[in-house]
């Protein structure tokens, strides 16, 4: 007697593990360049954002720095508020938010462009 079995068999249904499908875990934190370059080196951390993490010898060479992430920011100013009298002040305060900003990251580059409600 002479028994066959015959299965399906179906593409693609993988079973991925993407780290976006988990935001609890992920986490966002303040970490100076010394403690970056150790999470860094011992795949504690998946990306950095500053200045150069400092490491005790060369950077290896599983880790790798990019330009840019391609990101901006938008810096809006409440207009309720007290401080945004007018379009000059409202200007004032947006430069004043962008100084701050540029002060705390040395690696921060800046280019102003006004974006309205057209824009979207």
């Amino acid at each position: 007697m002479t028994f066959i079995a015959i299965t399906v068999a179906r593409s693609g249904h993988e079973l991925p593990v993407y780290p976006s499908y988990y935001p609890h875990e992920i986490e966002i934190a303040t970490v100076v360049p010394e403690r970056a370059a150790d999470l860094l080196r011992d795949g504690k951390m998946h990306a950095y954002v500053g200045g150069t993490p400092r490491f005790a010898g060369a950077m290896p060479e599983t880790i790798t720095a990019v330009e840019s992430f391609g990101s901006f920011v938008i810096v809006r100013v409440n207009p309720a508020s007290p401080l945004a009298k007018d379009e000059a002040s409202i200007c004032a305060l947006a430069r004043a938010a962008i100084r701050e900003i540029g002060g705390k990251a040395s690696e921060l580059i800046t280019h102003p462009y006004p974006v309205t409600p057209f824009h979207g």
